[in-house]
């Protein structure tokens, strides 16, 4: 399951006297566009180059916003089955343990929720009390510029969680913390099938190691 990420999205119906009634919605999706796991210096201007490997790039974050705006459209707009603004005790988010999982689904969320629909809302009092003990002058621009929304432009966080790779059985399930998947990862690649498979590939390791200069490509390093 490399790659993949966390929300999750997949309806279930029930039916009461021929009336479809959708109860639930999971989504499971991948992480938007991102940097190469190893990153070549290839690019005519460096300064261009990806920085940081297997990082969510802004193109992978728009996707992830197409994804909530349409999900929007879907389920809120259309079946009237998400409620207008993010509510917290309605939807349950999980990611993988890296950044890209993580940021892609918060890009989603904000596709999904934009700031136009958040209901984090302060009261007038609120507005002038919230500031904690600092020594600033910029108190009066801050409550002006915020006004009754909570963060800048209405902006919602989105609570996101993981579990740490070694307890991840749902989303990063692995020879390290399964067993199991482990000896049937062994007994794949073990078998005829398999290395009749990756022979067919032989040309094309050759190829990526002409390529990139790497030595002794092979079905786990051209993934």
């Amino acid at each position: 399951m490399k790659g993949y990420i966390p929300i999750c999205i997949v309806a279930y119906a029930a039916q009461t006297q021929a009336v479809e009634i959708m109860a639930s919605l999971t989504q499971i999706t991948t992480s938007g566009a991102y940097s190469p796991e190893k990153i070549f210096e290839w690019t005519k201007d460096p300064a261009t180059n990806f920085k940081v490997p297997g990082s969510i790039t802004p193109l992978g974050q728009r996707q992830q916003y197409y994804i909530g705006d349409e999900m929007r459209e879907r389920y809120v707009n259309d079946a009237k089955f998400l409620p207008f603004s993010y509510d917290i005790a309605t939807q349950y988010l999980q990611s993988k343990y890296n950044c890209r999982a993580s940021i892609s689904l918060e890009a989603q969320m904000v596709g999904l929720y934009p700031p136009a629909t958040s209901n984090l809302k302060l009261t007038e009092w609120q507005q002038g009390h919230a500031l904690p003990p600092l020594d600033t002058s910029s108190v009066a621009e801050w409550v002006k510029g915020l006004g009754e929304n909570a963060l800048e432009h209405g902006f919602t966080p989105f609570p996101i969680n993981m579990e740490g790779l070694a307890d991840d059985r749902l989303l990063s399930l692995s020879s390290d913390n399964c067993p199991l998947y482990k000896d049937t990862v062994a007994k794949v690649r073990a078998s005829a099938a398999f290395q009749v498979i990756d022979k067919s590939f032989a040309d094309f390791y050759v190829a990526l190691q002409n390529l990139t200069g790497e030595s002794n490509v092979n079905y786990d390093s051209a993934q």
